[in-house]
This record gives structure tokens, sequence and C-alpha cells, in this order.
């Protein structure tokens, strides 16, 4: 009978393998040398590397969208709204650079039959919010009229490019960095939304 513990050691595994060498490239041996078990406790939790692949991306961008849903409320959208969930996912994400990775791989997926329910996914965990909260707040005044998808598409590289390609904790360690790149997102956000 497998360990408690091991569906999250392989999660842990394969979220580390997969941000490392990309979405396609880790066979299940390597997952399971990784997470240091033999290939039939995979197959207890996991019929193969794609429902591994499903089951991160579930957890990850479920992890997203609630840092997002700030920017679902109801009423008229306030910019700070949009600053605090996007700060609170960069301080996230500036923990978790993996999970940053995994989620920049799904959206850039491009093509790939196995990735692209990943990629869906990304887009609605990450995009959409971001997106509709725009519209509605260039709707309502209470930004600049900017155009919606260049906009979600600066937010999102603001807010996840820099740990997803390694910009990490640095010499101060992860809190510092955190929440210095939390500051500049806020000055970065008002200067080119704020009206």
């Amino acid at each position: 009978m497998p360990e408690p513990n091991s569906r999250q050691r392989i999660l842990d595994a394969a979220l580390a393998l997969f941000a490392r060498d990309g979405a396609s490239a880790p066979s299940l041996r390597r997952i399971g040398a990784e997470a240091g078990l033999h290939n039939s406790s995979l197959f207890h939790h996991f019929r193969g590397k794609d429902a591994i692949h499903d089951a991160l991306a579930e957890g990850v961008l479920a992890a997203t969208a609630a840092r997002l849903a700030p920017l679902g409320r109801e009423g008229a959208p306030q910019l700070p709204d949009l600053i605090g969930a996007l700060g609170d996912l960069a301080e996230h994400w500036a923990e978790r650079p993996a999970e940053a990775n995994f989620v920049a791989s799904a959206l850039l997926a491009g093509d790939s039959a196995a990735l692209a329910p990943a990629r869906v996914r990304a887009e609605r965990a990450l995009l959409e919010p971001i997106w509709r909260w725009l519209v509605r707040a260039r709707d309502a005044g209470a930004i600049r009229r900017v155009q919606p998808r260049a906009a979600t598409l600066q937010l999102v590289g603001l807010v996840l490019l820099e740990p997803a390609l390694g910009g990490g904790g640095g010499p101060g360690g992860l809190r510092p960095a955190a929440r210095a790149r939390r500051r500049e997102l806020d000055v970065w956000i008002r200067g080119a939304l704020g009206r």
C-alpha cells in the first residue's frame, strides 16, 4: 500500500521537473525517481504523465484563481483591488517560482494537444479575471482607456515572468524581494492605469 503522502510527493517532484525541463520532458520514470517512489506508486495515484500534469494544473491554478478572486467582486472596480490582487499573486509566485514557471509554460503551450487543457485553464484562471476587471474598470472610468487584451498581457508579464525566469528571492531572501516586487507593481500599475 502506498504511503499516505506519496501523491503529494509525486506532484512536488513533477512540478520541479516540469518547471526545470518543460511539460513534455520528464518521463514517468524520472518523476518516480525524483519522488523516490517506484512506478507502481505513480500508477496507484495517476494513469499517466498527462494525469499528473492535469492534477498540477488544477492545484496551481486554483491558488492563482483564489488570489485573483477579489477582481470579481460586485460593485465599482477600484484600482487598489487590482494592485492588491496582483501583489498577492506576485508574492505567492516569488515564494513558489516553480509554480510561476508551470503557469508560464501552460500559457505558452502552443498547439500541444496534451497540454491544451492546462493552457485553457491557465487562461481562465489568470487572464480572464484580469481582462474582465480591466473592461469593467475602463467602462466605469476608474482607469485610463486601455486596450484590455494588451494591458492584461502586460500585467501578467509583470507578475509572472520574473519568478518564472528565476527572479526568486535574491540575497535578502524571498520575503524582502516579494515586498519590493509588490511596491514596484503598485507604482507601475498606478502610473500605467491610474487617472
